[in-house]
């Protein structure tokens, strides 16, 4: 393939990247509506409930929506997907939300007072808009993940005990979670530490230490264990150097040759 070809199909994906399909077009038009809702909001909630003058609220909405729109596109919040919801998409929604409050505040601040509209509405919208953009996600993320359950049929999935209650028994319970297609359902974890105990780990109670775990087992009715007690640390699993672990000197050790050259010389 040449340099042209790829370039081309460099082209062509970033193309297909912007095209707009309908479930996409769909979540712009809701994103735009929450822009919108949110700037009624602050005006209610800044006014007691009323909207005094028709007038200043229309160009707030001009300016608060341009500089949200101005930075959804920067962000790309229009390519995220709704239903893997992450926490990198809620850094994105914070980012477009300081951004339009910021923004928002300096052009009021300069244009406020003649104009008619509070400094502080830019402060309210930005912060109600980033509050109602991430529970539109996570309601979306949710319906998903009901959905995807639904079809499966919990009550067949194996209903598995997780050794172990750390980051990595934590993102497997996570996983599991979102799906359920896999056919196991997390139901309990045990583990040693005394701080976890009666806790929950995203949302699967830690019920006992590993000795509990017989008995955890028989009360859960448990049909498979996954153990995620285990270091991934490299400190908690050395390896031996090619010296060896007890730091002897390898076989054949060009030091220990000369040496013994130099004395069956003297000899």
């Amino acid at each position: 393939m040449t340099s042209s070809d790829r370039l081309d199909n460099n082209a062509g994906r970033k193309g297909r990247a912007w095209e707009l399909s309908g479930p996409r077009i769909v979540k712009m038009l809701v994103d735009l509506g929450i822009f919108v809702v949110a700037v009624v909001l602050a005006f209610l909630l800044r006014f007691d409930g009323t909207i005094p003058e028709q007038g200043p609220l229309l160009i707030a909405i001009c300016i608060q929506v341009a500089l949200k729109a101005i930075a959804y596109m920067l962000i790309g919040l229009q390519r995220r997907s709704w239903s893997n919801l992450t926490f990198r998409d809620i850094g994105g929604i914070m980012g477009l939300a300081a951004f339009s409050a910021v923004a928002g505040t300096l052009v009021l601040v300069l244009f406020g007072p003649a104009l008619g509209i509070p400094r502080s509405i830019a402060l309210i919208d930005g912060l109600l808009t980033g509050l109602m953009l991430a529970a539109a996600r996570a309601l979306a993320r949710y319906a998903h993940e009901q959905s995807v359950a639904s079809v499966v049929g919990p009550d067949y999935r194996k209903r598995v005990l997780v050794i172990g209650a750390g980051e990595s028994g934590a993102l497997t319970v996570r996983e599991l979670l979102r799906h359920p297609e896999t056919g196991m359902k997390p139901v309990a974890f045990v583990d040693d530490d005394p701080s976890k105990q009666g806790q929950r780990v995203s949302t699967v109670p830690v019920l006992g230490k590993l000795a509990d775990a017989p008995d955890v087992i028989l009360q859960k009715k448990i049909d498979e264990q996954r153990d995620k007690q285990k270091s991934d640390d490299p400190k908690d699993n050395p390896k031996k150097d090619d010296a060896g672990s007890d730091g002897n000197k390898k076989d054949g050790d060009p030091k220990d040759d000369n040496q013994k050259k130099s004395e069956d010389g003297k000899q």
